[in-house]
């Protein structure tokens, strides 16, 4: 009778660790989860916003530093290593760039190095919009966050100055997915919610 109910106590046990883990029912209301999408929406904006900024030829180069933070700052970690608990492991943000004509076709580099490129593109004027508004998928959880994927439409041109005029030479458009993560900070007031930008990933560039 012992060993049965010894037996009993771990699957119990293996039960809840298997609940508490990846792949947890979401435990959010739906009210919330609105509430997290939209903010990840804004967030979004926002970063591509500072994108047409920073890659601006028209905008001071103290004022470009200025939106570089605060892009930084909307990405866990800012930037920097965090830990990613799907993988297991502490890793830097990754931003996969594409091009319609370089090889290879989309490769992967660090978000500050990305944002340090976008500053020095070799175009006199550049102009990044969104094409559509972002698609968010709901929230699930994975350790002590919840993630959700973010998908964009970005539309890039950029122009040359030819004979005194700015010419269009490159334009494109790509899809991109984003982590978005949602987790709980402390502050000075206590404990809250918290929506960052992670990783993204070129699903397709089209002229």
């Amino acid at each position: 009778m012992r060993k049965y109910r010894i037996t009993g106590l771990i699957l119990v046990a293996l039960l809840f660790n298997n609940a508490s883990g990846f792949g947890q029912t979401n435990d959010l209301s739906n009210d919330d989860i609105e509430e997290f999408k939209a903010r990840a929406g804004r967030m979004i904006d926002g970063f591509q916003a500072n994108l047409g900024k920073i890659a601006s030829k028209e905008v001071a180069e103290a004022i470009k530093q200025g939106h570089v933070r605060t892009t930084l700052e909307s990405f866990i970690g800012e930037g920097d290593y965090y830990n990613d608990e799907e993988e297991g492991r502490d890793k830097i943000v990754q931003m996969e760039v594409s091009s319609l004509y370089r090889e290879p076709r989309k490769r992967k580099i660090t978000l500050k190095s990305y944002l340090t490129s976008l500053a020095r593109l070799p175009y006199a004027k550049v102009e990044i919009t969104s094409a559509e508004t972002p698609r968010i998928s709901n929230f699930y959880k994975q350790g002590d966050r919840y993630v959700a994927t973010a998908t964009i439409a970005q539309r890039f041109c950029g122009f040359k100055r030819i004979e005194g005029r700015l010419v269009k030479t490159y334009c494109d458009t790509t899809k991109k997915t984003f982590k978005v993560y949602l987790f709980k900070e402390m502050d000075m007031f206590g404990e809250l919610w918290v929506v960052k930008l992670g990783d993204a990933t070129v699903d397709d560039t089209t002229p």
